[in-house]
C-alpha cells in the first residue's frame, strides 16, 4: 500500500510544487512479517520488567495489525510505543532497546529507580 502527497518547497526565491512524498507499507500483519515471539523474548531479556511489560503489551496489541494501518496518519509513528515504532521502521532490537532505556533515564530519578532491575 502507498500514499503520495504533493509538497511545496522553496528553491531559491521560487516556490515549487513538483515534489512528491511517497510513503509505502506492507499490508500483511506484524505477526506474518516478523517473528514476534522471538522479538518479545528479546525485549523481556534486555529491559527492566516495567519497561519491557509496556513495550511487549504494545507488540502483542499490534500482532494482528498491519504496518499499513499507520500509513498516511500525521503522527502515526510518534504515537506508537518505541518497540512497535522500531519494528515498523526496521530498526534492530538493540537500537530500539537503547532508545527505550535512554527515554526512561530522562524520567525523574525516583521513577527511574523503580524501573531498574
Amino acid at each position: 500500500m502507498y500514499t503520495f502527497t504533493r509538497q511545496s518547497y522553496l528553491s531559491g526565491h521560487e516556490v515549487r510544487h513538483d515534489r512528491l512524498l511517497i510513503t509505502a507499507a506492507r499490508h500483511e500483519t506484524y505477526s506474518a512479517l516478523f517473528e514476534l515471539d522471538t522479538i518479545i523474548s528479546s525485549y523481556r531479556q534486555a529491559l527492566p520488567p516495567e519497561l519491557a511489560g509496556r513495550e511487549i503489551e504494545a507488540l502483542i496489541d499490534h500482532r494482528h495489525r498491519s504496518p499499513a494501518d499507520h500509513l498516511g496518519l500525521p503522527d502515526a509513528l510518534s504515537d506508537l510505543k518505541r518497540a512497535v515504532c522500531g519494528l515498523t521502521l526496521g530498526h534492530p532490537i538493540a537500537l530500539t532497546t537503547a532508545l527505550i532505556m535512554n527515554a526512561a533515564q530522562q524520567m525523574s530519578p525516583e521513577v527511574w529507580q523503580t524501573l531498574r532491575p
